[in-house]
């Protein structure tokens, strides 16, 4: 932010991009103008689940890549070709393997910021009505979207970010 003379910005990620949002948030909130967490590690554990279930499709080749990226996906409407790319994707992509660490109650503390949530009610990696009750203790300025059927990928979020981005209040 120095070099780039940067006093303050909005940082937005998703999955393990959001914990390195968080990670930075929670270091340098004097930074953050506002923060939009799409899936967001490192508040509560990984469901565990997931890497049983997905360990062994990896192992089947493409039809277990197609099916893993389906789960990623799980009811929303994937637009046409999407899937296709992110099987492409993740047949290229090495896996982090390991469990992100948690937030400390002290390090949630320092999010004053106004902060967006956006989860999917089927993400298979993570639970967000358990994330959202642990923000919404420590979080003085927290918005919650729960995105019906949608999964940990998420699709379609512009209409729910920019109005909180536009949002002067």
């Amino acid at each position: 932010f120095s070099a780039l003379k940067i006093d303050k910005a909005t940082i937005i990620g998703i999955s393990q991009g959001s914990w390195t949002a968080l990670k930075f948030a929670t270091t340098r909130p004097e930074h953050i103008e506002k923060l939009v967490l799409m899936c967001p590690g490192g508040v509560v554990p990984d469901r565990i689940s997931f890497v049983f279930r997905t360990v062994p499709l990896s192992l089947l080749g493409q039809w277990g890549i197609r099916r893993i990226v389906r789960m990623i996906f799980a009811d929303q409407p994937v637009p046409e070709g999407v899937e296709e790319i992110t099987a492409l994707v993740m047949s290229s992509f090495k896996p982090r393997f390991g469990v992100l660490p948690l937030f400390s109650d002290e390090e949630m503390q320092r999010l004053t910021m106004p902060v967006l949530l956006l989860g999917g009610t089927k993400d298979v990696m993570r639970d967000h009505k358990k994330i959202s009750a642990r923000m919404n203790k420590f979080l003085p300025d927290l918005a919650v979207k729960m995105l019906p059927g949608a999964g940990h990928a998420l699709l379609n979020t512009t209409g729910h970010i920019m109005p909180f981005l536009a949002d002067e209040g």
